[in-house]
């Protein structure tokens, strides 16, 4: 069998997974303590400007697994980073303003950067 690399989007459909990566990553104390055990927390960010509107994209990434259920975690061979890409979109006319949060399971280490890109 081939191994594969795989950047999976993770959707409301996983239930729980996706609840908890929500809670994990809106939690600044969550993150800092990860941060502090030694845990990766990467993050990186960039701006467009084109087609009427400014977005800008934060990526959030951790190896921290704390989180996880260990059954659960089993499901995705080869895990290595949890990520959140938050999109905040401004209509430049309007100044109508939209923030995305989207999730993001990879066997890709915890580099914002890369992942960004």
């Amino acid at each position: 069998m081939a191994r594969a690399d795989y950047l999976l989007a993770l959707k409301t459909n996983h239930g729980s997974l996706h609840k908890r990566a929500e809670e994990f990553f809106s939690n600044p104390g969550h993150l800092r303590h990860n941060k502090q055990q030694g845990e990766t927390l990467s993050t990186a960010d960039e701006s467009n400007r084109g087609h009427g509107r400014i977005e800008r994209r934060v990526v959030l990434v951790t190896d921290s697994f704390s989180w996880i259920d260990k059954l659960e975690r089993q499901e995705w061979p080869g895990l290595r980073s949890v990520v959140c890409v938050e999109s905040h979109l401004e209509q430049i006319g309007s100044g109508e303003k939209i923030v995305q949060k989207r999730y993001y399971l990879t066997i890709l280490a915890p580099d914002a950067s890369r992942l960004l890109h």
